[in-house]
């Protein structure tokens, strides 16, 4: 399976909508707005990874007030 070219920012304008991570396709310039974006990454061994943005609706719970966190872990069976 061959892997759209996207590019991935956070956007303080969408936050009254609560999906404030724009996800582009730039190979058609489409736009999805969302709280939640996924993707499952293989490193060069074909080990599944887990890369994601997520929208942390209260800011409080985190020490630093982060609105988007990137999170990448490894995919376990």
């Amino acid at each position: 399976m061959e892997m759209k070219p996207l590019t991935a920012h956070y956007c303080k304008g969408l936050l009254k909508t609560g999906d404030p991570i724009v996800i582009t396709d730039t190979a058609t310039g489409k736009e999805k707005h969302t709280a939640l974006w996924r993707i499952e990454i293989y490193d060069k061994h074909g080990e599944a990874w887990i890369l994601e943005m997520i929208y942390v609706k209260d800011k409080k719970l985190t020490k630093g007030g982060v609105r988007v966190q990137l999170v990448l872990r490894k995919k376990y069976p």
